[in-house]
């Protein structure tokens, strides 16, 4: 469910962007705060409902790319979150590449 008019565009180019962590369940925070992130001149990556996931690419495959190509790390942890095996899997990977620097 989306707020409308509020979901900011899925960034697919070059330059640096924010990988963004969620929980589909806070997904009307999420897009809220990105809007106003993205208004200020913020670009972002993030699976907005699948939108995100370009044809023929494996759904993990693409997440785990976007991630490792991104300069920086945006998670959202809600009550649910840790339930949430996706996000904390993304929140891992994060933190891994960010050692690896």
């Amino acid at each position: 469910m989306r707020i409308t008019g509020l979901n900011p565009d899925v960034y697919r180019g070059k330059k640096p962007y924010i990988f963004v962590s969620y929980s589909y369940n806070d997904i009307q925070i999420v897009e809220g705060v990105l809007r106003i992130m993205s208004d200020q001149g913020f670009r972002f990556w993030y699976d907005q409902m699948g939108e995100g996931i370009d044809g023929g690419k494996e759904w993990r495959e693409r997440i785990d790319e976007r991630l490792e190509n991104s300069k920086a790390f945006l998670v959202f942890l809600g009550i649910e979150t840790p339930e949430r095996s996706e996000v904390m899997r993304e929140l891992a990977m994060a933190a891994e590449k960010k050692g690896a620097s």
